[in-house]
């Protein structure tokens, strides 16, 4: 099993965190991760710390900038909470639950996230100009 483990389901990217203990020693490494997810995913991110026994600092920073990127962009970068107590400890030393959205599974986390809308589908509506449209039933507005 890798320590990162990248799945997509219904076109939501899952990066999983399979580390005890995830540390200023990853921190760089799942930055860059994080950057490309940022970069191809099409709707929002869902990090599964949930095997996590200890999230340092170094390790909540990388995490709090790709959420703030990901805000940049109208998405959102979601949690699955560790099962660790002590690994949960974090978010309440740093107060970072009440920035992220954070589920207990990743079936919450999938049913709460949103997949972004390919507007190129919309396309063909996008020019209605000389078109007669209805606006109710026997009507039409010119």
């Amino acid at each position: 099993m890798e320590i990162f483990e990248k799945r997509i389901i219904n076109q939501i990217l899952i990066e999983a965190v399979n580390l005890n203990n995830a540390t200023i020693n990853e921190a760089v490494e799942f930055k860059k991760i994080l950057e490309e997810d940022i970069l191809t995913a099409k709707g929002d991110i869902i990090v599964d710390l949930s095997e996590c026994d200890h999230i340092d600092s170094t390790f909540m920073g990388v995490l709090v900038i790709s959420m703030k990127k990901m805000k940049l962009k109208d998405r959102d970068l979601v949690l699955i909470e560790p099962t660790a107590e002590k690994a949960r400890d974090i978010f309440t030393v740093t107060d970072t639950y009440k920035v992220f959205k954070i589920y207990k599974s990743l079936d919450d986390a999938l049913n709460n996230v949103k997949v972004a809308v390919d507007d190129s589908q919309f396309e063909e509506y996008n020019n209605l100009e000389g078109l007669n449209l209805a606006w109710g039933v026997g009507l039409s507005r010119e």
